[in-house]
Order: C-alpha cells, then sequence, then structure tokens
C-alpha cells in the first residue's frame, strides 16, 4: 500500500496496513549535522512525500533565519532568535476579542483541512 492510498483510507476509517507516518528533521539539526543525516532521512518511511534531499543547508524556511521577522498567513508576527529553530509569535492578530472579525484572516482552506473536518464528521455520524 502507497502512502497516498494508507493516508486516504486512515482518514476514512478503512483499515490502512499501518499507522501514517510524517516525520522531519528540524531546521536546526540540518543545520549541524548536514550530510551525516542524508542516510537517515533517505531510509525513513514517509506517507505525505518522498525526501529529495535539501538544495541549500544554510537556506532556512521563512521565519528561521537568525534575528528573522516573519509573518504567517493568519496575520501573525514571528520572531527567530536563532538560526534554524521556530520563533516566538511577537504579535497576533488577536489582542483583544473586539478584534475578531477585524483584524482576524483566515488563509484559504488546505485540502487537509477538509479531509480532517470530513474525517470528523464520519466519526461523529459512525460513532456518536
Amino acid at each position: 500500500m502507497i502512502g497516498k492510498e494508507r493516508v486516504t483510507r486512515s482518514i476514512e476509517w478503512k483499515n490502512p496496513n499501518s499507522l501514517v507516518v510524517e516525520w522531519g528533521i528540524s531546521a536546526r539539526t540540518w543545520l549541524k549535522y548536514r550530510e551525516a543525516l542524508e542516510p537517515i532521512a533517505r531510509r525513513m518511511p514517509n506517507d505525505f512525500y518522498q525526501y529529495a534531499g535539501p538544495t541549500d543547508y544554510d537556506k532556512m524556511p521563512p521565519g528561521f533565519g537568525q534575528d528573522e521577522y516573519y509573518e504567517d498567513p493568519w496575520g501573525c508576527l514571528w520572531h527567530c532568535r536563532a538560526a534554524g529553530m521556530q520563533g516566538i509569535i511577537e504579535r497576533h492578530p488577536l489582542a483583544s476579542w473586539d478584534a475578531f472579525g477585524v483584524n482576524c484572516r483566515i488563509p484559504g482552506k488546505p485540502r487537509i483541512w477538509y479531509l480532517l473536518i470530513r474525517a470528523d464528521l464520519r466519526t461523529s455520524l459512525n460513532h456518536g
């Protein structure tokens, strides 16, 4: 059974052959160990994507660079103090409930949200 089928069967409660697996290595760990992680990363199973290897060990995802600020799709401003580490939220759009609906922006609905909501509804209908 391939990963896509395993994920779909898990969401739809149709007896996948094993647990769904997604793993990752932090950007900070890639910075430190670099090529030494390649053999580990290549042999680890992943049901969402096939590991292809980093193209640039020093390139950080948005918001992971030393002293970098990054605004996420929800409007939260993140500050990364150490390269490769996820930052902390410096500003969020809902400082008070009065801001709800004014400063609150909900990003486009990713497909996984739809699948999780669908799975939750099925669970409620079939088991609740």
